[in-house]
């Protein structure tokens, strides 16, 4: 293999202050995992408020009660864009929502795909209908985009900046 190798003791990696304050970081990074899942939150939501564009650069189908009464798709009680959290650890961080319907909305659900409504009329004639109604496209909200990729890679960047003590 081309280039060079440099192989260090432990004893020679943590004399130097900075670069132990940098080895102890890369054992527990749940500051830049919280970070990041605070700049893909903001980013869920922003899809959610203004883009009603998936993190594939893809234009989300306009929702039949946009199209019917107005207002945005996805947006109309606030429930799903406020429920959109993160969790970080040392070495992760998950983005997501724990709303019933969060999982339809991000990935679409096909007529039926539920199975059945059971109801019956009052003279007993069945008058079941699939779940859902109707087919439900896939707006995905949740994700990593090219900007996010972007960001990302500054907030990693000034993360190990900082540990180094550069400005």
């Amino acid at each position: 293999m081309a280039g060079i190798t440099i192989k260090l003791s432990g004893e020679e990696l943590l004399g130097d202050s900075a670069l132990r304050r940098f080895m102890a970081a890369a054992d527990d990074s749940t500051s830049l995992m919280e970070d990041i899942g605070t700049h893909l939150t903001r980013s869920a939501m922003t899809r959610i408020d203004r883009t009603n564009v998936g993190p594939d650069g893809v234009q989300w189908t306009m929702s039949r009660r946009v199209q019917n009464k107005g207002g945005k798709t996805l947006l109309d009680s606030h429930r799903l864009r406020n429920s959109i959290h993160f969790e970080a650890g040392p070495d992760f961080v998950e983005v997501g929502s724990d709303v019933i319907y969060s999982a339809v909305h991000q990935l679409g659900a096909a007529v039926g795909a539920f199975g059945r409504w059971q109801h019956f009329g009052p003279n007993g004639e069945d008058r079941s209908r699939p779940l859902p109604f109707g087919s439900i496209p896939a707006r995905p909200y949740l994700g990593v985009s090219n900007e996010d990729r972007s960001v990302i890679a500054d907030l990693v960047n000034i993360y190990f900046d900082n540990l180094a003590g550069e400005p």
